[in-house]
This record gives structure tokens, C-alpha cells and sequence, in this order.
């Protein structure tokens, strides 16, 4: 008679599909052997370690190896899937710190590779105009200069001022009346009006407060043309 807090290990040993985890089989194949040999094998799940005193000391000898390491191991051979699993995690790691060798802001918020929420819409033309603002690939009149230095690099509506992101997201004052609702969701959560925060590149905030600005922010490219411009 064998006792397992685990219900989904009982389920899979009983299972007509135990999956690829060697571990397994090898459990599988001792209680068939055991069984063609006259002896019953029986699993019990239990609901956790509580009232069997023999898994209540086997779960206190678990926790002081993870905090105090005997040295003792146990030779688990892991499954495809599981070595596959550890390959890829690997591989996002360092796939992750290669990329962190580039310094640009949108490339140092990343916590993983992937896609990040925040920084994509529902709408192409805003995912592609956001993305561009994060990189600085941008059309704006300031970039042109620094390919052509006969361009002239100020603000295409009249202002004198260069026609930068800054300029564009957070001073231009032609713009200002579109940007009040910017400033007042950024109020209500105390946040201070800056690019990083805008571009969700401020990763002390949480996921939903930056999808919200990225909607507000959204909606101010949309209503003053720079998501065509950008």
C-alpha cells in the first residue's frame, strides 16, 4: 500500500496515457512487475502531509534539504518534454542577456523576451507608431537633421522648438488641449508626466496602469495626427 499526496501523479499512474516522464513508466512498470508476481499494489491519495506521521516527517526532512543541502541526490532521469522545457528556459536567458548588451531604454525594461502587453495595441498603426517612439526610429524633423544637416529640425506646425519626442508627447503647446487627459490619469496615480512613462518603459509601474496609458496615449496620437506623422 503506497500513500501520495499528489491526486494528479495517482490519476497518471492509473492513466491509459501516462505521458513521456520516464519516472513514471519506470513506477508503472515495478507495480506490473509486482503484480504478475502475485503482489497488489495500491495507491492512496491523501489530502496533504496532515495526520500520516511518516509524511510529515519525509515533508520536514524536504524543506531542511532545500534551506541546509546534505548532498544527497536522487538520480531522476527527466523526460523529453522536461529536458526540452530546461533548453528553451536556458536559451531565453541567454538570449535575454545578449539582448541587454544593447543600452536603449526599450530594450533595458525588458523583464523576458517575447511579447510585453504594454507595449502593443489593438490597432497596427498605433503598435508600429509606439514601437517607434520607443526606439527612436522616429519621421520626426529632428531625426531627419541628424541624416540631412541642411534639414530644418523644428516643430513642421510653427513652433521654433526642435520637433523631438519630448517636444511632441509632453511640450508642445499647440497640442496641450489633447493632452490634459494624459495628465490627468498620470495625477490620479501620482505619476510624473515623462516619456518612459508614456512609452511604458517605467517599470515601476504595474501592467494595468500602463495599458491605460498606452490607451490614453493612443488616443492623443490618433486626435492630434502624429500616429502619421510619427
Amino acid at each position: 500500500m503506497v500513500f501520495c499526496d499528489s491526486s494528479s501523479v495517482v490519476k497518471t499512474i492509473g492513466s491509459t496515457t501516462p505521458g513521456y516522464n520516464e519516472t513514471l513508466h519506470q513506477i508503472i512498470e515495478t507495480i506490473s512487475s509486482l503484480k504478475s508476481s502475485g503482489t497488489q499494489t495500491t495507491l492512496i491519495w491523501i489530502p496533504s502531509h496532515v495526520g500520516i506521521h511518516g509524511n510529515e516527517v519525509a515533508d520536514r526532512l524536504a524543506q531542511t534539504e532545500c534551506t541546509k543541502p546534505s548532498g544527497a541526490k536522487a538520480n531522476h532521469k527527466l523526460s523529453p518534454s522536461e529536458k526540452m522545457s530546461i533548453i528553451k528556459n536556458d536559451w531565453r536567458n541567454d538570449h535575454l542577456l545578449y539582448l541587454k548588451s544593447c543600452q536603449k531604454a526599450s530594450i533595458q525594461a525588458m523583464s523576458r523576451t517575447g511579447l510585453t502587453k504594454c507595449f502593443h495595441h489593438r490597432e497596427r498603426a498605433i503598435t508600429v507608431c509606439l514601437h517607434r517612439l520607443r526606439t527612436g526610429h522616429i519621421y520626426l524633423n529632428s531625426f531627419n537633421h541628424r541624416v540631412d544637416k541642411d534639414a530644418d529640425s523644428s516643430f513642421r506646425e510653427g513652433c521654433e522648438a526642435i520637433e523631438n519626442i519630448k517636444h511632441i508627447l509632453i511640450d508642445c503647446p499647440k497640442t496641450e488641449s489633447h493632452r490634459r487627459k494624459i495628465r490627468q490619469l498620470l495625477a490620479t496615480h501620482n505619476i510624473e508626466l515623462s516619456i518612459n512613462s508614456l512609452l511604458g518603459l517605467n517599470m515601476a509601474l504595474d501592467t494595468t496602469i500602463q495599458c491605460k496609458i498606452r490607451d490614453t496615449l493612443a488616443k492623443f496620437l490618433t486626435k492630434t495626427n502624429l500616429v502619421n506623422i510619427v
